[in-house]
């Protein structure tokens, strides 16, 4: 799999405290992360599809369907309430479909601490946040 870009030799330490999961603004390097968490497959399956779209555009558990989704919301206004700025927009579901990640109108990667594997929940929620993703 390939490195984890909160890890790049090439980025300093500040740049890494900055790096937030966001599939607009840093759509590979959000994959790459959330891959971690999902593995290599998933992964390969998030790219089929986005090399894709046309095949999955009317999927609504694709991530071509909730990045369609995202772009034609468009930006949030500057008026939004901040409570109103976390509200998810779309959802995707992690490999073993247990886990679940939420986006949010900006483009905002969030891991869903309840509809995630059970087995394993405590040691999938402490990667999750030492990779930089909130929890909804």
């Amino acid at each position: 799999m390939q490195k984890n870009p909160r890890e790049s030799q090439h980025q300093s330490s500040e740049t890494e405290k900055e790096f937030k999961p966001n599939i607009l603004t840093h759509q590979e390097e959000t994959l790459l992360v959330m891959a971690e968490i999902e593995g290599e497959a998933w992964l390969n399956m998030q790219r089929r599809e986005l090399e894709n779209p046309d095949k999955y555009k009317e999927d609504q558990n694709s991530i071509v369907f909730g990045l369609q989704h995202l772009k034609k919301l468009g930006p949030l206004a500057d008026d939004v309430d901040e409570e109103d700025r976390h509200h998810l927009v779309f959802s995707l579901y992690g490999a073993s479909g247990l886990n679940r990640w939420g986006f949010e109108q900006d483009g905002t990667v969030r891991f869903s601490k309840h509809q995630c594997q059970y087995e394993k929940k405590d040691e999938i929620l402490k990667k999750v946040q030492e990779l930089g993703f909130d929890f909804y």
